[in-house]
């Protein structure tokens, strides 16, 4: 599903808005350049969810990117990012969780339904939109629309729309990630050098 939209043959219908997108960054950042990590991060929300879900951001305090914030942010304060002892030895989920030291399980339900603020409010977005008929062209429209073409049983259709949402999360994810480090080691070289 995601190769798919993103092959270069459906990336190419993509480049009007891109192109108009980085336009007016490129205004955001002539205008004020010391808030250049906040414009390349708005940048990249915007694009991702554009294509991704069909969604036109509403500047930086934009409902749908405080939870991605939010969840990276857990991620790395709790230092989440594969270092869990429960990653390596799975046994340990069977520890209660009211002993110190080795229970994980608040950590993991906090961000458990971090990621579901993430992952449902977007697709609930298209979902309501094409009830609506506005729905712009993007990845979860033309995803959920083949999924409605398809003669499935409720259960498999609410799984199938699960796998949707889940896909499509993880590309916002990604890119959040991706860019997000981008911009720290670019503003690790700027201190290095001065």
């Amino acid at each position: 599903m995601i190769d798919r939209g993103l092959r270069p043959v459906a990336t190419a219908s993509y480049r009007p808005m891109v192109q108009a997108r980085v336009h007016v960054c490129l205004a955001r950042l002539l205008e004020n350049p010391h808030q250049w990590e906040d414009h390349i991060d708005l940048l990249q929300a915007e694009l991702i969810l554009a294509v991704t879900y069909g969604y036109q951001v509403h500047g930086c305090n934009d409902r749908m990117l405080y939870a991605p914030k939010r969840r990276n942010k857990f991620l790395v304060e709790e230092n989440l990012l594969g270092t869990l002892p429960i990653n390596h030895i799975p046994l340990l989920r069977h520890i209660p969780e009211w002993l110190p030291w080795f229970s994980y399980k608040k950590i993991i339900r906090v961000g458990r339904e971090l990621g579901k603020q993430v992952k449902y409010p977007p697709i609930q977005f298209v979902k309501e939109s094409m009830l609506n008929g506005t729905a712009i062209p993007s990845l979860a429209l033309e995803n959920l629309q083949e999924l409605e073409d398809q003669n499935l049983s409720a259960s498999d259709h609410s799984k199938a729309e699960e796998v949707i949402a889940c896909a499509l999360a993880s590309m916002y994810n990604a890119g959040v990630d991706t860019v997000s480090r981008w911009t720290s080691t670019f503003k690790l070289v700027d201190v290095v050098e001065h």
